[in-house]
């Protein structure tokens, strides 16, 4: 029931973050801004160092240090690569927010990550299922169908 539960919490958090996170960029944009530039960097800048503040305040009680000391060089690289990569992402999904409808785009974003997330886990961890495949394809038919809605609302606006 735990299990559940955060689950639903996460999914909630994720659903209102995308929106959350337009409305700070659009207060941030100005209609006098140079088109070469976008608040896109600087939201990025501000909500990594929000997102640190608050983890590391949650750390403190769990003596980071301790678990700090057990990264090898090997798993340092592998964090290095990891912070780069999500802060490309960070950039790349807020230029999205800031420039489409946060709706659409993170269904769109979603269904990829879920379709990726499954084929490179089952390859590393587990094995392609028939079961797994079929939900993928489920997947996959429902952002086709999204799209098809989202081409017809745009056109009749």
């Amino acid at each position: 029931m735990t299990r559940v539960v955060l689950l639903a919490l996460v999914v909630l958090v994720w659903s209102v973050s995308p929106v959350l996170k337009r409305v700070v960029m659009d207060h941030m944009s100005s209609l006098d801004d140079p088109p070469h530039l976008s608040p896109v960097r600087t939201f990025v800048v501000l909500n990594s160092f929000g997102c640190t503040v608050v983890a590391a305040v949650m750390a403190v009680s769990a003596q980071p240090m301790l678990y700090v000391k057990r990264l090898s060089l090997q798993a340092w690289t592998v964090l290095i690569v990891a912070v780069v990569l999500a802060t490309l992402a960070s950039c790349l999904l807020a230029d999205l927010l800031r420039t489409g409808n946060p709706g659409t785009t993170m269904v769109f974003l979603n269904a990829g990550t879920n379709l990726c997330t499954y084929v490179v886990g089952a390859l590393f961890y587990d094995k392609l299922t028939w079961e797994g495949m079929a939900g993928v394809l489920l997947i996959a038919a429902g952002v086709v169908l999204t799209q098809g809605v989202s081409k017809e609302t745009t056109q009749t606006k």
